[in-house]
């Protein structure tokens, strides 16, 4: 429990101090009988729980219970006498509905030129060669260092050249999926 607050000077309020202790001595006792509940009369809780199956006084039933749902009867595939299943005991896959999709085959990826096929070497084997030169500590050449950064420039630079300026399907302006 908490104080109340206390007045610049240090004195209490001796109302709201008042107050503070009507409620901390009322928190715990139960209201009367004789005056007016301050909650409706269905929220008072009886001390013994309802018999199993009897409804609350004032209890409402939005719906019937559902009933339990017949067991299921077990497929003669699926009974074994060793108490374990394994993978021949699993009903065969049904075959496909003709309503499933099945994607089409993707094209299969252009031939590289050499030009295309250097310049990937190049802008990929000078950095990491660098790369790897570095972190292992070798002693590399300026010339050799000088030659990695430009074959890694220039296949960088070939690379973004042979990007085509604009996408095929520039009529649909949606780029979703399409089905």
């Amino acid at each position: 429990m908490s104080e109340p607050e206390r007045e610049p000077d240090g004195r209490a309020d001796a109302e709201a101090e008042a107050v503070w202790n009507d409620l901390v001595a009322a928190f715990h006792e139960s209201p009367s009988g004789d005056g007016p509940v301050p909650w409706p009369e269905a929220e008072n809780v009886s001390q013994q729980p309802p018999a199993p199956g009897a409804l609350e006084p004032g209890a409402r039933v939005v719906r019937p219970a559902a009933r339990p749902a017949p067991p299921r009867s077990v497929d003669a595939r699926l009974t074994w006498t060793s108490g374990a299943i394994g993978p021949r005991d699993v009903p065969e896959p049904q075959e496909p509905t003709p309503e499933s999709f099945e994607p089409p085959t993707p094209e299969p990826l252009p031939e590289l030129n050499w030009p295309t096929k250097a310049a990937w070497l190049g802008a990929l084997g000078g950095p990491g060669y660098l790369m790897a030169a570095t972190i292992l500590n070798w002693q590399t050449p300026t010339w050799a260092a000088v030659g990695c950064a430009f074959a890694g420039l220039c296949g960088f630079g070939y690379l973004v050249s042979r990007l085509k300026p604009h996408r095929d399907d520039d009529d649909d302006d949606n780029y979703g999926a399409v089905v």
